[in-house]
This record gives C-alpha cells, sequence and structure tokens, in this order.
C-alpha cells in the first residue's frame, strides 16, 4: 500500500469535505477519507445493486426511523423495512429474523439510544452472527452526531464491513437522502467485493 500527497473531496459519511489520501491495493488506487478511511469512488460509476430483500433500522426517534425508511424504499434499496427502537429490541429482532431464515441485507444503527446503545449492540450482533455460523456478515451504517475518532475508528474495523454517517451534517431530507444513498452503495459494493474498508 502506497500513499500520495493529501488532497479534499466530499466524503458522503462525514458529510463535508475532507483530506484525502490515495492509497493503492490489488483493486487498483483509491482515496480515502482521512477522518473515517471511507473509500470515496466515483459514484458516477457506480453500478445498480439488486434490491436487500430486509433492512433493519435501530433509531430511537420515530420521525428519523420514518426519514430512513422512506428514503431506502424510495431509492428501491430494499423490498421491506424492519424498525426497532433501541439496541435491545434490534438483537431480539435479529435473532429471531436470523432463526426464521429471513435474509438480512443492512443494519442501519443508532450510536446514541437508551437501553444498549449501537456501539454494544453491533458487538453482539456480530457474536450472534459468529454463533448461527453464518459465513459473510451483515453490514452495518452506524448513524451518529460525533466525528469520527480513533475509538469509533476501531469499532468500525473490528464490525466490518461497517461505515458511519455524521447525521449532524444534513440540514436537510434530501441531503440525507443523497449521502445515504452513496454510503449504501460503497458499503455494499465493498462487501460485494469481499474487500475490508480497513
Amino acid at each position: 500500500m502506497e500513499a500520495t500527497s493529501p488532497h479534499q473531496k466530499y466524503c458522503p459519511s462525514c458529510g463535508g469535505y475532507v483530506t484525502t489520501y490515495a492509497m493503492t491495493t490489488g483493486g487498483g488506487e483509491v482515496d480515502r477519507c482521512e477522518v473515517c478511511s471511507a473509500a470515496l469512488e466515483d459514484q458516477a460509476a457506480a453500478p445498480a445493486l439488486e434490491p436487500l430483500e430486509n433492512v433493519i433500522v435501530v433509531e430511537d426517534t420515530a420521525l428519523l426511523r420514518e426519514i430512513l425508511a422512506d428514503i431506502l424504499k424510495n431509492k428501491q434499496m430494499t423490498r421491506h423495512v424492519v424498525n426497532c427502537v433501541n439496541g435491545s429490541n434490534f438483537l431480539s429482532t435479529f435473532t429471531a429474523m436470523l432463526l426464521k431464515n429471513s435474509k438480512v441485507g443492512l443494519v442501519i444503527l443508532d450510536v446514541n439510544m437508551p437501553i444498549m446503545n449501537g456501539a454494544n449492540a453491533a458487538i453482539a450482533m456480530r457474536a450472534v452472527e459468529r454463533a448461527f455460523g453464518l459465513g459473510q456478515p451483515v453490514p452495518i451504517l452506524f448513524f451518529t452526531v460525533k466525528q469520527c475518532d480513533e475509538q469509533f475508528r476501531k469499532l468500525l474495523k473490528f464490525c466490518s464491513p461497517a461505515m458511519y454517517i455524521n447525521k449532524g451534517q444534513s440540514a436537510t431530507p434530501l441531503e440525507m437522502q443523497e449521502r445515504v444513498d452513496k454510503v449504501v452503495i460503497q458499503l455494499l459494493k465493498e462487501r460485494e467485493r469481499g474487500e475490508s474498508l480497513w
């Protein structure tokens, strides 16, 4: 891996222009965000993805749950959205879906929630997947109002495939829709290729 001189580029995860670095791997050269390490590929070249069977949205704010469900359905990213209000409710729902062989294509997980926060829920989710012997982990998109720091990057690495969106950087639902669309496509492409974001 080799890095070149940094430059500025828009990161949909962080919600603003960030310093980037170019990283060369087996798949070629990719610009990555210096804050969250997300690959910043040209979205115009992104292939169309098949709609996911089920997406679980875990968010304690009802309005944001509705906005996310609308985004996912309007962009035809999923056939079905399952809503959960906290991490504990999510783990029960996720485990029940695995028991019924219901395929989960993506989990959108708020970080700050009552009862069980998103970080603890994600770590427990990975343990549940291992217990069920799932070969490929379900991608996680974290929602948070905080900037990505070293501790959060470690969480993203542990839970890979995982990315995050700084939800505090979206002024309107339309802006949120554009960012969710870009980040979900990138996350699913990374999973499809079997590449780690880290």
